[in-house]
């Protein structure tokens, strides 16, 4: 499946400690956005992520006992992406209970190694050298394209499964808005 070699980035979640997040807090931090992507340990592990199921629970637990409220982002239709992955990504939204969530569809950036070597992923990148179909589901922005085929899931089931998703999400911790940062700019 996914090449050994691929090592994990370090980030928030494994590098802030209680003593620093109280600090934070205390010189004006009023919310924090955790790149979680996903609950399941194999999807963090494709994404390179360096951080564990269990690492992001215990950093968002630290947050609600801080009274830091906490976006988490999470990211749909990665390789490898199954309705088993995504039921491990909404278990853990339950467990936690964010104060807000958005869902981002998968997009391989150049530069990454998905993004760089997608056929190690078992994965076909679409046409769009841009990337102008990215967008947050479930924003109203629109629930956006789609820039891969993965193995696990054909386009049918892709789209589905991605309603499905957000549907289940919003059963298990309705979606709030801490602040909106998707803003439409009128100059």
């Amino acid at each position: 499946m996914v090449n050994e070699e691929l090592g994990g980035e370090h980030g928030l979640v494994d590098t802030i400690d209680r003593e620093t997040l109280a600090i934070m807090k205390s010189n004006g931090l009023t919310s924090i956005t955790v790149g979680v992507e996903s609950g399941s340990n194999e999807m963090l592990q494709i994404y390179n992520k360096g951080t564990t199921r269990e690492q992001n629970i215990e950093f968002l637990n630290l947050c609600h006992e801080l009274k830091v409220p906490v976006r988490c982002s999470l990211i749909y239709g990665g390789p490898y992406e199954t309705l088993g992955t995504l039921m491990e990504t909404i278990s853990m939204v339950k467990k936690i209970q964010p104060d807000e969530w958005n869902v981002s569809t998968f997009i391989p950036m150049p530069g990454s190694k998905i993004g760089d070597y997608p056929e190690k992923f078992d994965i076909e990148i679409l046409p769009d050298p841009e990337y102008l179909s990215y967008y947050r589901i479930g924003m109203r922005s629109g629930v956006g394209g789609i820039t891969v085929k993965i193995s696990t899931m054909t386009t049918d089931e892709y789209l589905k499964n991605r309603v499905w998703f957000i549907e289940e999400l919003q059963k298990v911790c309705k979606r709030k808005v801490i602040q909106d940062t998707i803003q439409d700019i009128n100059l």
